[in-house]
């Protein structure tokens, strides 16, 4: 009899092992395709940046041309911030590549010797965005993130 039990028992905390594990796994990938998301929204205010810039350039440009002015100094300057966004974009890439190969924890033990993790991922939530662009329509902002309420 006691046999029997010790088996059910096992049994049972073998069942509540994985349960366990695979709450952990799905709430690391749901909070890991949270933040590439919210980079990805990132990326995509800095492509619209990219594109004001782009049309500015292309409207001093041809306004000097058509007026016969320099356009050299005027030109250099928002070049400089192209390079500046294509860099943030950049940076954003390896942001999200870096997360795509995180992998969750391997079990309930490592996640209990580990208990900072928790904390580690709520401050990872809270943490500025990658690329600061400042005034960059459709940035992403951390208001948004999980637990927090959105404002209207």
């Amino acid at each position: 009899m006691a046999g029997t039990q010790d088996n059910i028992k096992g049994a049972l905390e073998k069942s509540w092992d994985f349960i366990k594990d695979s709450s952990i796994r799905i709430s690391f990938e749901a909070f890991k395709t949270y933040r590439i998301t919210r980079l990805k929204f990132e990326k995509n205010g800095i492509k619209k940046s990219l594109d004001t810039k782009y049309r500015e350039i292309g409207e001093i440009t041809h306004k000097a041309l058509k007026e016969g002015e320099e356009i050299e100094e005027k030109t250099k300057d928002l070049c400089k911030e192209v390079d500046d966004l294509h860099c943030n974009t950049d940076i954003v890439d390896q942001e999200i590549e870096k997360i795509e190969k995180e992998e969750p924890p391997l079990d309930t033990e490592q996640k209990e010797e580990g208990a900072g993790e928790t904390q580690e991922v709520e401050k990872a939530a809270d943490a500025p965005p990658v690329a600061d662009v400042q005034d960059a329509p459709g940035k992403a902002s951390d208001d948004t993130a999980p637990g927090k309420e959105a404002k209207d």
